[in-house]
C-alpha cells in the first residue's frame, strides 16, 4: 500500500493527551478543597467550645496534607508531562521519517540499503561533550597549545607509519603516508628527510634483489636451465622497467643464450652426423628426434626431417640384425629359453622381417632342446 507524505502511523501523538486536563482538573479541585478547609477553619477556631475546637483543628489539619499532596503530585505531573511531550516530537518525527522512507520506497526513487543509521554510543558522546566542554572553557592560548599538541602527535604518528613502512619494504604505503601528511601539514624538512630515505632504501632494495637474480641467473645458465633463465630476467624487468642494471642483465641472458642455442644446435648437428657416419642407426634416429623437438624451425631442421623415414628404416634393420646375433650367442651359450623367447619377441614386433621368416623355422627345434635341457637338470 502506497503512503502518502501527510500519513502519519499514530494521527493522536501530537494532540494533548486527556492526562494533563484530568491533571489539572485534580490540580483546581485540590485548590478549593484547601481554601473550603481554610475558611472552614477559621470559622470554627472562632467558636468558644472546646470540643468544637478540637474537631476543627483535626479538620483543617486533614485538609492541608490533602492540599499539599496535591500540590506536589500536581507538580511531578508537570514534569512527567514535559517528558512525555518531548518524547512525543521524537516519536512523531521517526513516524515522518519512516513515511518519507516509505513513500520514496514506493515511488521507486530509493533504496533502503542507502539509508545510514549512525548508532552513536551515549558513553563516547558524553565524553566527546565533556572534551569540548573542556576545550571552550579553556582560554584562548591554552587551546591553541592543546591544537598544536594534537597536530605535532598526529604528524608524529604518521611520520612513524611511514618508517615502519620503510622498515619492511613497503615503499609504495610510505610514499601514501607522506602524501597525506603533504596534504594535511605540508613539507618541512622532516617529511623532505623521509622522502630521502625511502628513494635510498628504494634504490638499495632493488640493487640487492637484481644482484641476487642475477646470481640465480648465472647458476641456470651453468646448468644450461635457459629457459628458467629467461623467466627470470622477465620478470625482473617487468618489476623494474626503468632500472639500467635490469635491462643489462636482460641483454645479457638474451645474447648468452643466443650464443648457447647457436652452439648446441652445432654440437646435436655434428653428433647425428657422426652417427651416420658411423652407421650407428640407431643413435643417429634418436639424436635426429631429439634435435628436431629443440629446433623445430630452420633449414638444417627441414633438411634433417626429410631424412627421417631413412633413419628410421636402417634403424629398425639394425636392430633386428643386433636380435638376431644376440639369438645366435644364446644358441652358442646353450641357453635355449632366453633364445625361445629372443625369437617370439621377433616374430612378433618383425612380423614380415627376413629374420621372423628365418626363426620360424627354428622355433620348434629351440623349444625342442629347451625341454630336453630342463629335464636333464
Amino acid at each position: 500500500m502506497k503512503l502518502r507524505s501527510g500519513d502519519t502511523v499514530n494521527s493522536n501523538r501530537g494532540q494533548p493527551p486527556l492526562l494533563t486536563y484530568g491533571l489539572i482538573s485534580i490540580l483546581i479541585a485540590m485548590a478549593l478543597i484547601t481554601l473550603v478547609g481554610l475558611f472552614a477553619g477559621t470559622v470554627l477556631l472562632r467558636d468558644s467550645q472546646q470540643h468544637t475546637l478540637a474537631l476543627g483543628v483535626i479538620a483543617l489539619a486533614v485538609l492541608l496534607v490533602i492540599g499539599l499532596s496535591g500540590v506536589g503530585l500536581s507538580l511531578a505531573a508537570v514534569a512527567f508531562l514535559r517528558r512525555l511531550r518531548t518524547l512525543t516530537r521524537n516519536l512523531s518525527a521517526i513516524d515522518q521519517r519512516t513515511t518519507t522512507l516509505a513513500d520514496t520506497i514506493a515511488n521507486g526513487q530509493g533504496d533502503v540499503s542507502n539509508e545510514t543509521i549512525a548508532l552513536v554510543d551515549p558513553t563516547e558522546s558524553v565524553k566527546l561533550l565533556a572534551d569540548i566542554r573542556e576545550i571552550l572553557l579553556l582560554p584562548e592560548t591554552a587551546r591553541n597549545r592543546r591544537f598544536k599538541s594534537l597536530v605535532t602527535r598526529e604528524f608524529r604518528h604518521r611520520l612513524a607509519a611511514a618508517d615502519n613502512y620503510i622498515s619492511i619494504g613497503e615503499f609504495q604505503s610510505a610514499r601514501e603516508e607522506l602524501d597525506n601528511l603533504v596534504e594535511r601539514f605540508g613539507t618541512n624538512d622532516q617529511i623532505k628527510q623521509t622522502q630521502e630515505r625511502i628513494v635510498q632504501a628504494a634504490e638499495a632494495a632493488q640493487e640487492a634483489e637484481i644482484n641476487h637474480v642475477s646470481a640465480e641467473i648465472e647458476d641456470l645458465m651453468g646448468l644450461d636451465q635457459y629457459d628458467e633463465a629467461q623467466r627470470m630476467v622477465k620478470e625482473l624487468i617487468t618489476k623494474y622497467p626503468e632500472a639500467a642494471p635490469a635491462r643489462d642483465l636482460h641483454e645479457y641472458v638474451e645474447e648468452r643464450t643466443r650464443k648457447y642455442l647457436h652452439e648446441h644446435r652445432q654440437r646435436s648437428h655434428e653428433e647425428i652426423q657422426k652417427n651416420v657416419n658411423n652407421r650407428d642407426w640407431i643413435k643417429a634416429l634418436d639424436s635426429a628426434r631429439r634435435f628436431l623437438e629443440i629446433f623445430p624451425a630452420g633449414a638444417d631442421s627441414d633438411v634433417l626431417r626429410d631424412q627421417m623415414e631413412t633413419l628410421e628404416t636402417n634403424a629398425n634393420i639394425q636392430i633386428r640384425q643386433d636380435f638376431e646375433r644376440q639369438f645366435k650367442e644364446y644358441l652358442a651359450a646353450q641357453k635355449y629359453w632366453e633364445a625361445l623367447t629372443l625369437a617370439k619377441h621377433i616374430i612378433s614386433e618383425f612380423p614380415t622381417s627376413p629374420q621372423a621368416e628365418a626363426l620360424r623355422g627354428q622355433l620348434s627345434r629351440v623349444e625342442e632342446l629347451a625341454r630336453k635341457q630342463r629335464k636333464a637338470t
